[in-house]
């Protein structure tokens, strides 16, 4: 049984080489076999390992930000599912705009009030906020209107 000695990477860049070598002499041409190192290929080696390494980074950062966007997003709906359930809340596009635009902590006090106060005062007022916002932003685009 013949045993390589060789990796991988040897075989994809060599390293070393058979080749021929032709002398020229006084008797003539000679032709000789000898080991022939590449060097050209001992550097492409690293650059080509170094590469890859990149590569499989960026794709692990990608791979790595669409699940965390994914399950933000996720979650946020699922917290979004759970405070319309749980206060009987008919939402309306500004009061989803609130939640959603609120952050995380916002998100959270939003809970907190509609888990300690009665549904109905928690659903009166949040809807107050959200008349309050499209007012505003109604008063905003006719700003921008005039100008």
């Amino acid at each position: 049984a013949v045993v390589s000695t060789q990796s991988t990477g040897d075989k994809l860049f060599p390293k070393m080489v058979s080749c021929e070598i032709k002398k020229w002499g006084t008797t003539g041409v000679t032709n000789e076999q000898g080991m022939c190192v590449l060097a050209p290929n001992v550097v492409n080696s690293y650059f080509f390992l170094l590469f890859w390494f990149v590569l499989i980074a960026g794709l692990l950062v990608n791979v790595f930000s669409v699940l965390f966007v994914t399950s933000r997003h996720l979650f946020t709906l699922g917290g979004w599912a759970a405070l319309t359930s749980r206060t009987s809340l008919k939402p309306t596009p500004y009061q989803r705009f609130i939640y959603f635009e609120s952050g995380s902590s916002g998100r959270i006090i939003l809970e907190k009030i509609a888990a300690n106060i009665p549904h109905r005062t928690f659903n009166q007022l949040f809807a107050k906020t959200a008349t309050i916002i499209e007012r505003q932003e109604a008063s905003n685009a006719s700003i921008y209107r005039n100008t």
